[in-house]
């Protein structure tokens, strides 16, 4: 508990971070559904969308370290509030390496976004989504020993089948749940044979990205471990709920009522696992 106490901006990185990847998760979910042949209506909003989120996620996260560094009682009668100067802001985005990759983040999500306005098909369109990935690896713990490590890509490789799932999943989930049941039972069947091998490759990627964490830190922190197993408990509940959508789909004649619900579920504990997720990229692992 001490831990996160003496983190005053833990929750803002989080929460920054979480609307971060979920703005990448959003553009990778709608290239998936494009790949099962299923037209998405309102391409140009959900650019916006993801782009707002991104950039919204990366100030926070910005604002949130240079809040830590600023000194919140330099000046009598401030009542406490932090005092960013434009030297500091400058500082952290030009000369620190997570200020520099958050910057990469901002440029590559903008072009990323334009292209998704005006199409989604483009080869460019995939490599923008690669970099967006790497940028984020770049400004959580995996960088820490360099970009050139195992650790390091093992992350990425982790983080890009993580948002892809998570994206297709929210995507599937705002139009079905929102009253547009447009996916029909072949393209539902079509997605969970999809989302099995990607998530096996994530429970994968994630035990082996873990295992490296540990033996570069020689331990782990017991808040990060805390923290951990929320995480874990999330993605039992994934778990359950993938499990029990896939028997509803073997069904001759699914119910979409039965369907829609265990999707929620799902929705929700993956919500739990992408909040949990990124308090782990805020708090220190050893």
């Amino acid at each position: 508990m001490e831990e996160l106490l003496a983190h005053a901006h833990l929750l803002d990185g989080t929460l920054g971070r979480a609307l971060a990847y979920t703005a990448v998760a959003v553009m990778m979910g709608l290239r998936i559904w494009q790949q099962l042949v299923v037209t998405l209506a309102a391409r140009k909003v959900w650019a916006g969308i993801a782009w707002g989120l991104g950039a919204i996620g990366a100030l926070m996260v910005l604002h949130g370290i240079l809040a830590d560094q600023a000194d919140p009682f330099q000046s009598p009668g401030r009542m406490g509030n932090s005092v960013i100067t434009w030297q500091q802001a400058s500082d952290l985005l030009m000369n620190t390496h997570i200020g520099q990759w958050w910057m990469a983040y901002l440029l590559t999500l903008t072009l990323a976004c334009l292209l998704l306005y005006h199409s989604s098909g483009p080869r460019a369109f995939l490599m923008l989504l690669a970099g967006l990935v790497i940028a984020l690896s770049a400004t959580a713990h995996a960088a820490e020993q360099g970009l050139w490590t195992v650790l390091f890509w093992v992350d990425v490789a982790h983080l890009a089948l993580a948002l892809s799932w998570l994206g297709s999943l929210m995507v599937l989930a705002v139009n079905r749940l929102g009253g547009q049941a447009w996916v029909g039972l072949p393209a539902l069947r079509a997605y969970s044979r999809f989302a099995l091998p990607v998530f096996t490759g994530i429970l994968f990627t994630g035990t082996l990205r873990l295992a490296l964490q540990f033996a570069v830190d020689k331990g782990l922190a017991w808040t990060y471990l805390g923290v951990l197993l929320i995480k874990m408990l999330a993605l039992t509940g994934v778990v359950l709920a993938a499990a029990r959508l896939r028997g509803i789909l073997g069904q001759p004649a699914p119910e979409y009522a039965d369907y829609d619900h265990y999707l929620s579920h799902e929705v929700f504990c993956a919500c739990m696992l992408l909040l949990a997720t990124t308090m782990l990229t805020q708090l220190p692992s050893w």
